[in-house]
């Protein structure tokens, strides 16, 4: 049963989407339903329906599929710690489109449980929630001179406030937005990875979203860690957190085709995918017993103007359920109820009941840093490692803490040909070569580098956070636990048969409690 406290915050969410009057009575708090597998929900045929009612939308509605898309394109923040509520505000104002545009304003997204069943599920091989087949366009020329019509009539409507964000990613007039867009369609457009007949994952990114690695991520106390890394602005990247370089990154460089770059809204899986970051970050959230979502510290005066500081930040460029411009803060993003929905149970739903750790949120604890004291640069097949020493006793200490986590902090410059490359994580592994298996018990985790697309050349530096739990517990287990000092070895591999040098680099470890 609902609150009054929930009731009021749920009809003022549903002001912001533009659902106003005497549609509040009717648009209570609802749950996003489950899609995993071969399962399908009545909810998904009302996806698919929404998604073709997009689709028909001239390119100068707002709402229209590609335009959506744009959204994406121009303004999503990665690597800071704006990632999740960017990206929750971003779909609350689809699923509001969704609904109005199929007459249903009960009418919530689904989400993709890849841990349930990490594949993609079958319904989205079908004709409509396919990018690759009609009703999508199939002629690129054809759909870029539409948009670039469109975007040259939306710039003059943009604020000064909007002209400003895209200025900070180089972004000067409709014919650089454009311009960024087509790069992403060249870095990733067409068919996904994984088919009909082989729906899963690769092996890389199911080791990232199963259940026992996710399980550490969300034990993890900070929002920093779990999230991603606090920022001055969210057109900058800082750190990519436990969610956005496990989970948000693999999925989206395993499924390929459109989700491998910023174009990713595309395909109607992308939003599936998001709800479900949605979802795993409100299971943390309430797990923490956090009423804003984030658990961010407010003692200080200093933690107070940092604080402020995150939730004033808007974002320009979304429009509501009737395609009117709007603009949304921070503040308005942190709250599920108070825009209108829930999550139906799935993985890991049960640790949102757990007990809230008596002190609140703990800070980041830094055990030690190290440069890179083998193969700087990567290569193909080659490790690249840096060691950093610690205490035996930390190591136990963290482990038995069943509500902190060991984290590695990997401060690197992503390789040129970023969607194609992905890196693989050990930790103190004697024997590493390049045919380690994934199976072993010094394996750590995955990298890949999605967010690393929106950087001109993405040459620029950037830190990706790993939990290390679970490959200590492994280790533990074995007789194998590390006494006084963490190796973390990156192997690269290509999926394209790239050349030995890679043009990324290897530029520094930290290792944290958080």
């Amino acid at each position: 049963m609902l609150t009054r406290r929930e009731v009021i915050a749920g009809a003022s969410g549903l002001a912001v989407l533009g659902i106003t009057g005497g549609a509040v009575a009717q648009n209570a708090v609802l749950p996003r339903p489950r899609v995993y597998g071969t399962q399908t929900p009545t909810g998904l045929a009302s996806y698919k329906l929404a998604v073709g009612e997009m689709l028909k939308l001239p390119k100068t509605d707002p709402r229209n599929w590609y335009r959506q898309a744009l959204i994406h394109i121009a303004d999503c923040p990665h690597g800071n710690w704006w990632f999740l509520p960017w990206h929750r505000a971003h779909l609350a104002r689809f699923e509001a489109i969704c609904g109005e545009l199929i007459g249903d304003s009960n009418f919530r997204l689904p989400y993709w449980d890849y841990t349930e069943s990490p594949s993609v599920p079958i319904a989205f091989w079908d004709t409509g929630l396919d990018p690759t087949k009609a009703p999508f366009d199939q002629d690129r020329i054809a759909l870029f001179s539409e948009l670039s019509s469109a975007a040259s009539t939306l710039w003059g409507t943009l604020s000064p406030a909007a002209i400003s964000d895209l200025a900070r990613k180089g972004i000067n007039d409709a014919n650089g937005l454009i311009a960024d867009a087509n790069n992403h369609w060249r870095w990733g457009s067409g068919p996904r990875r994984p088919s009909r007949l082989a729906p899963s994952l690769n092996p890389s990114a199911q080791s990232m979203v199963s259940k026992n690695y996710l399980t550490r991520v969300i034990g993890s106390q900070s929002f920093v860690s779990f999230a991603s890394g606090s920022a001055g602005h969210h057109s900058e990247s800082t750190t990519s957190g436990l969610l956005e370089t496990g989970p948000h990154d693999n999925v989206h460089g395993a499924t390929g085709g459109f989700m491998g770059a910023f174009m990713s809204p595309v395909d109607p899986i992308f939003w599936l995918h998001h709800a479900n970051l949605d979802r795993l970050w409100d299971i943390w959230s309430r797990g923490k017993g956090f009423s804003d979502s984030t658990g961010l510290p407010n003692s200080s005066p200093a933690e107070q103007d940092l604080k402020q500081r995150f939730e004033r930040r808007a974002f320009h460029l979304f429009c509501d359920a009737k395609g009117n411009s709007i603009e949304v803060t921070t503040a308005e993003s942190l709250s599920p109820p108070s825009l209108g929905y829930s999550y139906e149970s799935g993985s890991l739903s049960e640790l949102a009941a757990r007990a809230p750790t008596p002190s609140g949120i703990a800070p980041l604890s830094p055990l030690g840093t190290a440069l890179p004291n083998l193969n700087r640069l990567f290569r193909k097949g080659f490790e690249s490692s840096a060691t950093v020493a610690v205490r035996r006793s930390e190591i136990v200490e963290a482990l038995d803490n069943t509500s902190r986590e060991l984290i590695a902090l990997i401060s690197l410059k992503a390789p040129d040909n970023a969607q194609m490359t992905r890196v693989r994580v050990y930790l103190n592994c004697p024997y590493l070569s390049q045919f380690t298996p994934l199976d072993d018990p010094h394996y750590v985790g995955t990298l890949s580098f999605f967010g690393s697309l929106h950087h001109a050349g993405h040459n620029h530096s950037e830190t990706k956070t790993v939990a290390l739990g679970p490959t200590l517990e492994k280790l533990r287990s074995a007789g194998l636990l590390p006494r006084s000092a963490f190796r973390i070895q990156l192997i690269p591999e290509t999926l394209d048969g790239e050349a030995l040098l890679l043009g990324g680099e290897l530029e520094g470890v930290s290792i944290a409690i958080a």
